[in-house]
């Protein structure tokens, strides 16, 4: 009886599993009918659920690179178009100190090394394409093992041996900690450098801090190196200074996590969503000429609600406002890359394509940087404010506007009225509606 039930199950799963991905098949043949943004001009690397198109088509989408994660047979796919994440560089052993204790200090380094070149030999005998001699795509390290500015001042990581003076010892270990972060960047390009760039996941000048906005006027947060990432820069006279560990990076990525599902939360808090990724982006701007790329994942990332996805309104938004602001690319990531069954969440990926055609309708505003963005209020400012938001790029005298209040009620009416460079412009939004046109200056 039980064996017959088995059975029972494993068919009806079969089935309904075959169901789900003929539709999602279909799904996407519809999608690819209606998206064609091989050109568009700005990065997007797909580093998500799989899906069932080929590389091709994901270059159709829109995506530059694509996930080794999230190809059936990387080792088929031309190189170029291959992205990697290298995980777990500083926890590749459970018992690694420099993982466990956050500290330069540590006694096993020497054993890194070893693990590492093991490592990126797996990538290339797994992912690489023999047949084709270009190089992979992108190269990302996952480093995550420092303690933050708040940690060091609380407890000093004082050495044994040495004086204990809390501000030498502070400052010997920021300066110790970013020759460690160096190493395996400067050891994977010394002997695996068959990447055409690299980056690190989250290492920026203004690292992510959602409760900490407020604390600074939007001055100092960018014009006071005195807060900034010690990874990346040093201050030396009051000047924040590039480290060698940042000027090994081709550009920098910056984590725009969704943490407050309204469902769970206080609704003003959850919309500050918007303000809270213009502040990511623009304020690392303001500290780097570095091409700025955003992670991006369709799942809130508090404890309430963790992994419950995000509207289309904010997947839209984010795509839109991101590039009108100026990131330079978008990494579309989700940490699972199984194939996923929920409608939902394809949804959510129509919406970012549907989003990313919208753009490239306007694609000339992308194409270089002799543009003028209009940015009539600053990211620090529409966040603590709860503020509409407006942005815009000129170029070739004519203006392209984006414009969202993301605390509006359904229905109620928001009136926008710009003076841009004598020329009087009147906007009008209901609800949360996302406004973009382009209007002859």
């Amino acid at each position: 009886m039980l064996k017959n039930i088995f059975i029972g199950i494993l068919l009806f799963a079969s089935i309904t599993y075959k169901e789900v991905f003929s539709q999602s098949i279909n799904q996407y043949k519809v999608l690819l009918s209606q998206n064609k943004n091989d050109d568009f001009p700005k990065t997007l690397i797909y580093d998500a659920a799989k899906l069932p198109i080929t590389y091709k088509e994901y270059n159709q989408l829109g995506f530059k690179y694509i996930s080794t994660s999230s190809l059936d047979k990387p080792s088929l796919v031309p190189n170029k178009y291959k992205y990697i994440i290298w995980t777990g560089v500083a926890s590749n052993d459970a018992k690694a100190k420099w993982s466990t204790e956050k500290s330069p200090f540590v006694s096993d380094i020497d054993q890194y090394t070893k693990r590492w070149d093991n490592r990126l030999k797996y990538y290339k005998r797994s992912f690489y394409n023999q047949n084709d001699k270009d190089e992979f795509g992108v190269m990302v390290l996952d480093i995550e093992s420092k303690k933050s500015n708040e940690e060091l001042n609380k407890e000093p990581p004082y050495r044994t041996q040495v004086i204990r003076n809390k501000e030498r010892a502070i400052t010997d270990y920021k300066i110790e900690m970013e020759k460690l972060y160096r190493f395996p960047l400067e050891f994977a390009k010394s002997n695996h450098n068959y990447y055409k760039t690299w980056s690190s996941y989250s290492d920026v000048p203004v690292e992510r801090n959602w409760w900490g906005i407020p604390s600074k006027t939007w001055e100092e947060w960018t014009t006071d190196p005195s807060h900034l990432n010690y990874i990346t820069h040093t201050i030396i006279n009051n000047k924040a200074i590039e480290t060698e560990f940042s000027k090994n990076l081709d550009f920098y990525t910056v984590s725009t996590y969704f943490f407050y599902n309204p469902k769970y939360y206080d609704l003003n808090t959850s919309n500050q969503y918007l303000a809270y990724l213009l502040f990511q982006l623009e304020a690392n701007q303001a500290w780097s000429d570095k091409p700025i790329f955003l992670y991006f994942t369709f799942k809130y990332q508090a404890a309430k609600g963790r992994n419950t996805l995000i509207s289309k309104e904010m997947v839209r938004n984010s795509v839109i406002f991101a590039f009108i602001s100026g990131a330079d690319g978008i990494v579309l990531y989700d940490d699972s890359r199984k194939a996923n069954e929920d409608p939902k969440y394809h949804s959510l990926i129509e919406t970012f394509v549907s989003s990313i055609s919208e753009l490239n309708r306007f694609r000339d505003y992308f194409v270089d940087k002799n543009v003028i963005f209009y940015k009539p209020d600053n990211a620090r400012d529409l966040f603590v404010d709860n503020r509409t938001v407006i942005r815009g790029i000129e170029k070739n005298r004519k203006l392209l506007i984006a414009a969202n209040n993301p605390f509006a009620r359904a229905g109620e009416i928001t009136r926008i009225p710009i003076y841009y460079k004598g020329k009087y412009i009147s906007i009008e939004l209901v609800g949360n509606e996302t406004f973009l046109k382009e209007f002859p200056l």
